[in-house]
């Protein structure tokens, strides 16, 4: 990749995703960031990031990835809600809904609109952890934005 950029090469997506995809495996998180900001210079590929954060949940490494998301929701594009929804299904998978519950909150932050179906999963596993505080303001954060009825709410909650 070094010798491509001194030849004044701009890599291709397949070698965005080639680069992400080796350095998540062998967990060399911030030696790939360090490369990718100078790939940046030269070529600006704005869901490089949302590849990286997919591809360390899919290698089960959220700290990482919930450690980018923060770069990544600075834009609040769909493609970006989309990425938030990976690392809150892993949270859920790893069984911690209350980091699934704050990558929602973020995203309602940045005014991107989370998947309901996954936050009402999240809400049960929250309200079976006992965070039954967190679970009711995830649901009333969508009912403030006019996403579910008051009605709906009060089923979700019995």
């Amino acid at each position: 990749m070094m010798k491509m950029l001194g030849k004044g090469i701009d890599p291709t997506p397949v070698t965005y995703r080639t680069i992400i995809h080796w350095y998540c495996k062998l967990n060399r998180v911030d030696d790939m960031l360090k490369l990718l900001e100078k790939m940046f210079l030269r070529q600006r590929c704005k869901t490089t990031y949302n590849q990286v954060i997919e591809k360390l949940c899919s290698f089960g490494n959220f700290e990482a990835a919930d450690k980018l998301l923060g770069k990544v929701l600075r834009t609040a594009s769909r493609v970006d809600a989309e990425t938030c929804h990976v690392v809150m299904d892993g949270y859920l998978r790893k069984e911690v809904p209350l980091l699934a519950y704050k990558v929602a909150c973020r995203m309602f932050n940045r005014n991107l609109i989370p998947d309901l179906k996954l936050c009402q999963n999240v809400t049960k596993r929250l309200m079976l952890e006992g965070y039954s505080k967190e679970a009711d303001n995830l649901m009333l954060r969508f009912v403030e934005r006019g996403c579910i009825s008051n009605q709906l709410q009060e089923h979700l909650e019995s």
